[in-house]
């Protein structure tokens, strides 16, 4: 079944578009956790590890919904089970890690109790 997408072209297979989309939104959250983040009243440093969260479940949100796995998933559905489950427990867990409101709403909410 692999050996069926040798007859498929580049952006099908890699979709050029939705990489520079992930690219993009990296990128705004990059500048806006770091240099520009003086623009947003009440923002706090965001830490190393916070954005290596953010930006791993960005390249692998790519990895599996922007790849040939994606592709091959329209063709054979282990392939669909794989790129869902890696969406369900992979990439949607390191953004969510990575999104600096859901750390400041824990850190306030924590501080009320």
């Amino acid at each position: 079944m692999i050996d069926n997408l040798r007859m498929f072209g580049f952006e099908a297979l890699w979709s050029p578009y939705f990489f520079f989309v992930i690219c993009a939104v990296t990128v705004v959250y990059l500048l806006f956790t770091g240099p520009y983040r003086y623009k947003i009243e009440g923002s706090k440093e965001v830490d190393r590890k916070t954005k290596a969260f953010f930006v791993f479940g960005m390249a692998l949100l790519y990895i599996c919904k922007g790849g040939p796995l994606d592709l091959l998933g329209h063709l054979m559905f282990s392939a669909h089970i794989a790129t869902n489950g890696a969406g369900l427990f992979s990439y949607s867990t390191f953004t969510y890690s990575g999104n600096t409101a859901v750390d400041g709403a824990i850190t306030d909410s924590s501080k009320r109790h």
